[in-house]
């Protein structure tokens, strides 16, 4: 993994893995592995939303709107998922191409930053 040639190319490169906004928990702020959607029309990470409504004191409001929630019944939202899975998957594909790289060549320029940059941006290697 060559050096960056500039801070502007760092910053492409992360923009370039950085998952849409759409898949990002506004709650969490990272990618969404089990999205479910909630009352107020948002998707959020399952387990975030879940704590959400826990620790809120009626009357329940959106983590978004900050309107109030006229229920806490929440939906999966599969779409959503298989959106993320493909994402982390094409994150996860581009690291093992980096770590096989390493493997063989032990050169690392850049310091590991792309190989962190893609686990900060939720590359998976697991197998569909």
């Amino acid at each position: 993994c060559y050096k960056f040639t500039s801070e502007e190319a760092y910053l492409e490169y992360i923009h370039s893995i950085s998952p849409q906004r759409e898949l990002v928990c506004p709650i969490t702020q990272e990618l969404v592995r089990d999205p479910v959607v909630a009352n107020d029309g948002n998707s959020y990470e399952r387990t975030a939303i879940l704590r959400w409504f826990q620790n809120a004191r009626p009357p329940i409001r959106s983590p978004v709107t900050n309107a109030i929630l006229e229920s806490v019944n929440i939906t999966s939202n599969q779409a959503l998922q298989s959106m993320a899975h493909a994402h982390a998957e094409r994150l996860g594909e581009e690291l093992l191409q980096r770590c096989q790289y390493l493997q063989k060549t032990s050169f690392l320029g850049d310091q590991g930053m792309r190989i962190r940059s893609l686990l900060d941006h939720g590359a998976s290697v697991v197998a569909r």
